[in-house]
């Protein structure tokens, strides 16, 4: 761990004290298996064989369909009682397809870490004295560690011969600090089909003697006439388009090449190939006779790549489908009139609040709302308020009392305790097991511009506090 020369174990033991290496020590083949047969000797290779078979098969799927970014954790604090960097446990995936996992905490020592550069980029860095503020980038990367020695024979017909070999290998990571911000991305794949989506901006030049520009130009006309046309006939045509741009990208899509160039890769990216975590910016130090101490620091998880699960990307699917644009009209033989209904928005239904009508004053919290509530649903089970102070965190506020004055639709909330905090926060409830009605029973529909609820919505309301 060159690269880290105080990154510990939490717990105290050193990667390079377990064996690690950051080379891969297992194999990878992904296309040739071990056909099994009955009175088949098996050997060493052949199992070597049957593990790279299914790792392969892993990776691949991880590296292509998934591409890299943090699943959970792996979090980036900056410690300045303990001087330190921490990353906390976590899992991702890098560009070879391999799960990082990191299992404890993980820390470094700032100042022995400034301390262990070379003068000239640590003057650079941090200028003379060290205390100039600097900035710096988190990565990880995988290493593989040899573990558990047991006795082995060292020659095939060796029946005398003992020693002690490797069993197991542990699969871990390399969390390293480097100078500086880290390096801007590389361009994204798929260009056709994130310009579609509006997601790139158009090519100027050419690319491998392609009219870049002009193929560029084609898909954003076909965009724009999928825009102008009804929604119903729209969708249809928008994922023909999409399917047409996705079969080109892919065509065109293609590994790397090994460093010498003389071979494809299996992965987007090589094993070499790590994780950017955070940036750390502003890292200031400030000197205690010799001795340096970590003051502040600030993590940027901008280039961080991350994952959502899936049933979150099927939720936002299902928003941007349901609640962006007006709903399809359905299948087969349709009336002018239905057509119609269809393409027009949808209204709320039920009350909304007005989010520049919510007023904290003291012990009590007014909101206005567009249509008259039912009384009984009033109720403070109906209401949470809260107050965040930074080194303490939230203090949620007991509400004693709820009242709807159907004169002005206001709703006062009187709260056991004064609401204070540098920022406020008020939810009512549209959801749930007590959410806010109507008078005419249409459940409480958020706040008000927010799309149609018909089953209800919340609405969250922050501001700053004192």
């Amino acid at each position: 761990m060159a690269d880290t020369p105080t990154l510990a174990n939490c717990a105290g033991v050193t990667a390079d004290q377990a064996g690690c290496a950051a080379d891969a020590l297992l194999p990878v083949s992904p296309f040739y298996a071990l056909n099994y047969h009955f009175g088949m000797l098996l050997g060493v290779e052949d199992f070597d064989t049957e593990q790279a078979y299914h790792r392969g098969k892993s990776r691949l799927h991880n590296a292509w369909l998934h591409r890299e970014g943090v699943l959970w954790g792996l979090a980036v604090v900056v410690d300045p009682e303990h001087d330190e960097i921490r990353v906390t446990r976590g899992l991702a995936l890098d560009p070879a397809g391999r799960e990082l996992h990191l299992d404890e905490d993980l820390c470094l020592s700032l100042p022995a870490w400034l301390a262990a550069l070379p003068a000239e980029e640590r003057v650079r860095l941090a200028g003379a004295d060290g205390t100039t503020p600097f900035a710096a980038h988190c990565t990880i990367r995988h290493r593989a560690c040899l573990s558990r020695q047991v006795p082995a024979l060292m020659e095939p017909c060796d029946g005398s011969g003992r020693d002690t070999a490797y069993s197991r290998v542990f699969e871990t990571v390399e969390i390293r600090l480097l100078p500086g911000l880290a390096p801007a991305p590389p361009v994204p794949p798929y260009h056709r089909v994130r310009l579609l989506l509006g997601l790139a901006a158009a090519r100027t030049e050419a690319a491998d003697g392609k009219p870049a520009a002009q193929e560029d130009a084609a898909i954003l006309k076909a965009r724009d006439d999928l825009l102008a046309k009804p929604r119903p006939e729209r969708l249809t045509l928008a994922l023909e388009r999409l399917r047409d741009c996705a079969a080109w990208d892919t065509a065109e899509l293609t590994p790397p090449k090994t460093a010498a160039g003389e071979d494809w890769l299996l992965f987007p990216g090589p094993d070499a190939a790590g994780l950017v975590l955070a940036n750390l910016e502003g890292l200031t130090l400030t000197r205690s006779g010799e001795a340096l101490h970590l003051r502040s620091g600030t993590p940027n998880y901008a280039p961080r790549p991350s994952h959502l699960a899936t049933r979150t990307i099927q939720e936002l699917a299902a928003a941007a489908f349901f609640c962006c644009t007006a709903p399809a009209a359905a299948s087969g033989p349709e009336s002018a009139t239905s057509v119609a209904a269809a393409s027009a928005p949808a209204t709320p239904g039920g009350p909304q609040a007005d989010p520049r009508q919510v007023i904290f004053d003291g012990q009590q919290v007014r909101l206005q709302v567009t249509a008259d509530l039912h009384p009984d649903s009033v109720k403070p089970a109906a209401f949470t308020v809260s107050g965040f102070t930074a080194g303490f965190g939230w203090k949620v506020h007991k509400v004693s009392d709820a009242l709807f004055e159907p004169s002005d639709r206001s709703v006062t909330l009187s709260l056991s305790t004064k609401v204070t905090g540098e920022l406020l926060r008020l939810v009512a409830l549209g959801t749930g097991p007590t959410p806010l009605l109507g008078a005419d029973l249409k459940p409480f529909a958020g706040a008000v511009g927010d799309p149609p609820a018909p089953t209800g919505r919340d609405f969250v309301h922050m501001q700053k506090g004192s």
